[in-house]
């Protein structure tokens, strides 16, 4: 059986960017680590999921290849 190619990970089209659409509208720059805390601690569980997925890209425990920390 052949390998697949590609990280796994299936994102709904419609919903991507809409985390990082978030966090800027937050005055962040992007995805930040502290982007990701303060949607985690807010009260909505959509943006509750929206930053553990962020999160679990991060830190590499999906999407394949691991990304270095700054």
């Amino acid at each position: 059986m052949a390998k697949k190619k590609g990280s796994g990970i299936h994102l709904n089209p419609k919903n991507k960017g809409k985390f990082t659409e978030y966090c800027k509208k937050k005055g962040y720059g992007g995805v930040t680590e502290a982007c990701i805390r303060e949607a985690k601690a807010s009260g909505d569980p959509t943006l509750v999921k929206r930053a553990t997925f962020a999160e679990n890209v991060r830190t590499g425990k999906i999407g394949g290849k691991k990304r270095k920390k700054k």
